[in-house]
């Protein structure tokens, strides 16, 4: 009972933030002034035997893919952003693109577990953080590798109410995720 009353508190969190984000500027802070880069992105695939659903004791294909990134936060303060998860950087969501149409979207919270019922404070600090964001991406198209990858991040509870995108990358197709980041 408890389960099911934190997913559907998280799942209404995660509708209000995406559906009420304001896409051009709030509180004199421009999307300008807080950047997203994509400096590196390498994928691998793999299948897996089904437990449970309707695909269950069927093998499943996923891709795991990896982000390196870099926001700079040149917004003149340090970010509080507010999340049920682990970090600032949990609203991202990886965007799969060809000829620059949306193929597949992931939000990265999809494959996390809260980490509170409430909203805790994370702060993303003022200058460059770099990091890496991993997305599972289940029954991916057979031709992924030649799709682009682009993320885009909201910072819910934050002084910035913008979304912000980044670049727009080829991915590498590796065997496996070492933990390099660029």
């Amino acid at each position: 009972m408890r389960i099911g009353v934190v997913v559907i508190l998280v799942a209404v969190l995660f509708l209000l933030v995406f559906l009420f984000r304001p896409s051009a500027q709030t509180n004199g802070a421009t999307a300008a002034e807080l950047t997203l880069m994509i400096t590196n992105v390498r994928g691998y695939d793999h299948s897996v035997l089904e437990l449970e659903g309707e695909n269950k004791g069927e093998e499943v294909r996923f891709a795991l893919i990896a982000c390196d990134l870099r926001v700079d936060n040149q917004t003149g303060v340090d970010l509080v952003v507010l999340s049920n998860f682990h970090s600032a950087l949990d609203y991202f969501t990886l965007e799969l693109l060809r000829d620059g149409e949306v193929v597949t979207a992931v939000d990265y919270i999809n494959h996390l577990s809260p980490t509170s019922p409430a909203a805790q404070p994370f702060v993303l600090r003022q200058g460059k953080t770099r990091t890496q964001l991993r997305f599972p991406v289940r029954l991916p198209p057979k031709d992924w590798t030649s799709l682009q990858a682009r993320l885009v991040g909201v910072f819910p509870g934050s002084k910035f109410n913008a979304a912000v995108v980044s670049n727009t990358t080829e991915i590498q197709r590796v065997d496996q995720l070492d933990e390099t980041r660029s």
